[in-house]
Order: C-alpha cells, then structure tokens, then sequence
C-alpha cells in the first residue's frame, strides 16, 4: 500500500503522489505520460503535473491500479479513498444534507454548491442527497422533475448514470429504468463499452439542454474524488 508519509518530494502537490516503494518500472509513464516523470538523479518516478481533466484522472487512476508494487497513491490531500471509507462518508453526509433540507425547506442557500436547478421549471436537484436516498444512491421519482432526461457522473472513481429517464432510454434502445450504470459496446470494437462520455455525445434529441459542472470532490451522486458531472434537460416532458 503507498504510504502518504513515505512519498517522494518532488510530486507535485495534490491528490496523486509515488512513495519509495517505486521500482521505475515505466508503466504509469507510459499509462500517462503527460502526468509521470522519471526523476533521472534519484532513480525512481514522480507525479509531476496533477491532473487537470477527468481524462487525465482516469490515466491517474488507471496507473495507480496498475503499479506492480503500489507505489502510487491518491490521498495526497490526506483523505482516505478507500472505498469502505468512501461509503461511509457518501452515508454521513448524504443524511446531513437531507435533513438540513428536510428542516429548512425553500431556506436552502443559493450557493449550496451541488444545486441544480431546471432551466424550464426551477425545481432544484441535488445529487446524492435529497434527490437520492444517501444509503442506496437510487432516485426518488417524486424528487425529479419532468424534464430532467439523465445526469451522469464521469470521475476516476464512479462513472454511470445516477439518472436516466425512460425517453432517454427508448432513444438508446434500452430497457426503461430508473436509474443505473448504462453499458453500450462499442461499433468499432463489441468487447469495448463506450464511455459515459460518449454515450452523452450521441444523445440527439431535439431540444436537448447539456449542462455540467466540475465537483472539486466530496459527494456527488455517491463517493467521488472529484470529476465532471453532466446533465441534460429537454422542453418537453422526458419522463412520459
């Protein structure tokens, strides 16, 4: 297991660091090379760009798996990820959140940093909150508004569609559902599934509004370390 205290000097502050457990073995630089560098006088591999897209964490992550002798860590910022701990904070917070929304109603302040709000009707979502129950991240309907078609997560950690209305799965060709981890092979390669991200891209429903904001980290639609989270509206009601 990397260890936080044992991490070399010279990665670059932030979540992903190399400790010296590191081998230089090349596999995190040739898995993402624009965020590893070989530190030539010491011999071993450093962090040295953090990532600065979700693509860029996904290689992040992707190295951190792979590290033959997990040298690789991301609680750099000095939170544990792991995912046991990851589920009970989504679980602590989540609650918190619903009751102080419970308690305060319409009073919830307009910098709440996870509202959405509908572009054509105004009511407000918050993902993995109130619009989500904390322990199971599973949709209530009442929560949802007729227009919202689907809001995704894209992060190193969870990726899927927390959300997705029926219209939006009759227009991919899925079963009708509430909500869940949408898979979609590719054309070009069947054993490869498409991303969230391009699944979103082929989403071409007249009127369809996509919007999306970036979550510095915390809990979004279930335990994340941060990412993009997408969602889409359109006019008409998505939900029939």
């Amino acid at each position: 297991m990397p260890n936080i205290q044992n991490r070399h000097l010279e990665n670059a502050p932030g979540i992903f660091y190399t400790d010296n457990q590191c081998i230089d073995c090349d596999l995190c630089k040739e898995t993402a090379p624009d965020n590893f560098r070989r530190n030539d006088q010491g011999g071993y591999v450093i962090v040295f760009k953090q990532p600065e897209t979700p693509e860029e964490e996904a290689l992040c992550m992707e190295s951190m798996r792979g590290c033959p002798v997990e040298a690789i860590g991301n609680d750099g910022d000095g939170v544990d990820r792991s995912a046991e701990n990851l589920k009970h904070m989504a679980t602590m917070i989540g609650k918190k959140i619903a009751q102080f929304v419970e308690e305060h109603g319409d009073e919830i302040p307009e910098e709440d940093w996870d509202r959405i709000d509908c572009p054509f009707c105004g009511k407000m979502h918050y993902p993995g909150s109130d619009t989500a129950d904390a322990n199971e991240w599973v949709w209530e309907e009442k929560s949802i508004c007729d227009h919202l078609l689907f809001l995704a997560v894209d992060i190193s950690i969870y990726s899927g569609f927390q959300y997705r209305s029926n219209l939006f799965n009759r227009h991919l060709g899925l079963e009708d559902s509430e909500d869940g981890v949408v898979d979609i092979p590719s054309k070009e390669d069947p054993e490869e599934l498409l991303t969230v991200s391009e699944i979103i891209a082929s989403i071409t429903l007249p009127g369809l509004e996509l919007r999306s904001y970036q979550d510095p980290g915390g809990i979004t639609c279930g335990p994340v370390g941060g990412g993009t989270i997408t969602f889409g509206f359109v006019p008409d009601k998505a939900n029939d």
